[in-house]
């Protein structure tokens, strides 16, 4: 089966998108050169991790998975993208930390990669839907009032940079939050979202 449906060759098509998506967040342009670190290595991805001096979130949340039991079934301890799509982690990283900046309080990242085959034992989405590419969070907000002032941050961020082709997924206490996902930019609501007329 295959875990993942962005491979190497179509992660290299999109260097110059990922270079100008980085800049919106001041990444390095460095960030996209992922061949200096080891695939496979929690320390390596932990040391991505810090290169790009992300704040607020660790390798820990990054590789747990939110089901462990279930990841076992599917081969799974940890949870280590393949080294091509850690830019798009880094990404995901980027975003949180602008959230956590804004809102002054704890967030938690619940999903990052999810591997096919552990995919389909918690979701129903496809292999070039967003957990399985490493180029989404979801992240979990200790109140609506935190949940709507980073959805709002989300929301600017997607109408002024369009290159970063945002997927948002709304609910009371989460967002689920995609970048350049082979889905494209869309929006949907989880049962729990108490308003769902607005879209992204």
């Amino acid at each position: 089966m295959a875990e993942f449906f962005v491979t190497t060759e179509m992660a290299e098509n999109k260097h110059d998108q990922l270079i100008n998506s980085g800049g919106v967040f001041n990444l390095f342009q460095d960030f996209i050169n992922v061949q200096k670190y080891s695939p496979g290595e929690e320390t390596d991805l932990a040391q991505y991790i810090e290169d790009n001096l992300i704040q607020f979130f660790s390798v820990k949340e990054v590789i747990t998975p939110n089901h462990p039991a279930k990841a076992k079934i599917a081969g799974f301890d940890v949870l280590i993208p393949p080294l091509h799509l850690w830019p798009w982690v880094m990404l995901v990283l980027s975003i949180g930390d602008l959230m956590r900046e804004l809102i002054d309080s704890p967030i938690k990242l619940r999903n990052v990669y999810r591997p096919m085959s552990y995919n389909e034992l918690v979701a129903t989405s496809e292999l070039d839907s967003d957990h399985p590419n490493a180029c989404s969070g979801d992240f979990d907000f200790k109140s609506s009032g935190d949940r709507r002032k980073a959805e709002q941050l989300v929301r600017s961020l997607a109408n002024e940079n369009p290159q970063l082709e945002i997927s948002l997924g709304m609910g009371a206490r989460t967002l689920h939050i995609g970048i350049m996902s082979p889905k494209g930019s869309r929006s949907w609501f989880y049962k729990s979202y108490p308003d769902k007329k607005i879209k992204l």
